[in-house]
């Protein structure tokens, strides 16, 4: 049973979602709404106790208070969301995202790329520098995917055409978003698609972005 925010009903406990703020008489109608309707890594991280596996926005302050008998530096990866929304007084207050968002330039493609994270601008003016690239685009496409037995919608990061004729496409994302279940369900499906089409598929995390910055400033010396 859903609840409209700010509705104080009977006096039982209602449990308020941190994302957008609609309330929920039951605990396991509360959970199952984030997981269905919210982006996990950007709105929300997963506990990573596997008898638990709860949606929280903080784990270490979860596990602290949940599960007090758990040392929470024993766990590695993504430990809160990037988004981070307080319904606790009146009016939504917002925190800014972490990764920048805005308009990139490419020299290399005359075109405007829209960027979602530092790492993703990062990319696209290495990719610009690169000799052995022709062109790339931003958001090419759509792809479907299922998780958790539902269908939904994903778009990949970047396309890249290289002078060879090969074509691959790229998805930027920290490493340590690389082991959350609904990313492996997203990329399983793009290497899926790509195959098909004869293109590859390549996850790229700030240590391989890094890589390849050298690479390109190898190329420069070179020349």
């Amino acid at each position: 049973m859903t609840l409209p925010f700010g509705n104080s009903g009977d006096s039982g406990k209602k449990y308020v979602c941190f994302c957008c703020g609609v309330q929920f008489s039951e605990y396991e109608e509360f959970k199952t709404h984030i997981l269905d309707s919210h982006e996990e890594g950007r709105e929300f991280v997963r506990c990573p106790l596997d008898h638990c596996r709860a949606p929280v926005r903080d784990v270490k302050l979860h596990i602290k208070t949940k599960h007090p008998r758990v040392n929470p530096s024993l766990f590695a990866g993504q430990a809160r969301a990037i988004v981070w929304h307080d319904f606790s007084q009146k009016g939504k207050k917002t925190r800014k995202p972490r990764f920048k968002q805005g308009k990139y330039e490419s020299t290399k493609t005359g075109r405007t790329l829209t960027y979602r994270s530092g790492l993703e601008e990062k990319l696209y003016k290495i990719l610009d520098e690169h000799d052995g690239v022709m062109s790339f685009y931003s958001e090419p496409f759509q792809i479907d995917y299922i998780h958790q037995g539902q269908a939904h919608k994903y778009t990949p990061d970047i396309i890249v055409n290289f002078m060879d004729g090969a074509k691959q496409i790229w998805e930027v994302k920290p490493s340590n978003q690389t082991d959350l279940e609904k990313n492996q369900d997203k990329w399983r499906a793009a290497r899926e698609a790509c195959r098909i089409r004869g293109w590859t598929f390549e996850v790229f995390t700030e240590q391989r972005i890094n890589k390849l910055a050298q690479e390109v400033r190898r190329q420069q010396i070179d020349e």
